[in-house]
């Protein structure tokens, strides 16, 4: 998944700056996917 996700944000990045905001929105909700879990533990 991780792979696919890295692969996707490479090809939005080379779209320009609206592929820079996806990348921002898509990053930030892979962090908080990746820590929500040890937040609400």
């Amino acid at each position: 998944m991780l792979k696919k996700a890295k692969k996707t944000i490479r090809t939005m990045y080379k779209k320009g700056t609206l592929g820079k905001i996806l990348v921002i929105i898509s990053s930030l909700a892979l962090l908080a996917t990746s820590v929500l879990p040890y937040v609400l533990r």
